[in-house]
């Protein structure tokens, strides 16, 4: 029996690391072989190491790089995970994804003026989904923190080129918010009057709808 395969999106400093490491507890406590792949891979991939390099400003400010270069690299980034994930999906584990093609999607197309993005988008969804054959997601999880409490919780932390530019954040967070209209996107509430829920909060919502898909 095929495996499960979810992606975690949203913000830097939104969390999805830490409910990401919630999910896997709880499912492995329930029995679930459960597999969870991180992109960027930086370390572990040719092309991280040179993701980790652009968000390091080596190559210029975020505007300076076209996103169908860059859009490329990170897709290839995912392609070298690509067998792994398919073996674990075949295995029947739940795949956990800290980012996929939708963080592809939102930073890069952030870049672009509006009525170009949909262009980007398309080019971008058949690049990873056609030409490469990634498997799709069956469901997105969308952490919606906002870009004003994203940045309060970056305070202190060593900023890459994306972190740095508050108005890029805010034109990335459209974009997400575009995407989260579409199917399998499921919005996980995080931030009720400008103050961000517990993580136990956050967690029991997603295992709600994660656990529809087991």
């Amino acid at each position: 029996m095929r495996g499960v395969l979810i992606s975690v999106e949203g913000l830097d400093s939104s969390g999805k690391t830490t409910q990401l490491a919630l999910l896997k507890e709880r499912l492995e406590a329930e029995g679930k072989k459960v597999a969870v792949f991180k992109f960027p891979s930086y370390e572990k991939s040719y092309y991280g190491t040179l993701i980790k390099r652009y968000l390091d400003g080596e190559f210029g400010k975020v505007e300076a790089v076209s996103p169908y270069l860059i859009g490329v690299i990170y897709a290839l980034d995912r392609l070298e995970m690509k067998d792994a994930i398919l073996s674990e999906l075949e295995s029947g584990s739940v795949v956990l994804l800290d980012r996929y093609v939708a963080s592809n999607k939102a930073y890069m197309g952030a870049k672009l003026p509006h009525n170009e993005q949909n262009k980007f988008l398309l080019w971008l969804d058949e690049l990873d989904f056609k030409k490469h054959a990634m498997p799709r997601e069956d469901k997105v999880l969308f952490l919606e923190v906002p870009v004003s409490v994203t940045r309060e919780l970056m305070q202190g932390k060593k900023q890459d080129i994306h972190e740095q530019n508050a108005a890029y954040l805010k034109e990335v967070w459209n974009v997400y918010m575009e995407l989260a209209k579409q199917e399998r996107w499921e919005v996980i509430v995080c931030v009720k009057q400008n103050k961000i829920l517990t993580r136990e909060a956050i967690a029991e919502q997603i295992f709600k709808k994660v656990e529809a898909l087991l």
